[in-house]
């Protein structure tokens, strides 16, 4: 995961928190294996994008 964060472009991530109180690591692993298991013909790193995209979403609320 850290790869792919660090593959970003600068500035895009800022402040993102990768473990918020409001989606703790538990629920984080069970986003990841729901998403796979949705979504069988793409590779773990999309499922990691789709989880940093909720952990943005996270963050603003």
């Amino acid at each position: 995961m850290s790869g792919i964060i660090s593959s970003r472009p600068v500035g895009v991530d800022v402040g993102l928190d990768l473990a918020p109180e409001t989606f703790d690591l538990i629920r984080q692993l069970q986003f990841l294996d729901d998403h796979c298991v949705r979504n069988v013909s793409l590779d773990f790193s999309d499922a990691v994008a789709a989880l940093y995209k909720r952990l943005r979403q996270e963050g603003k609320t």
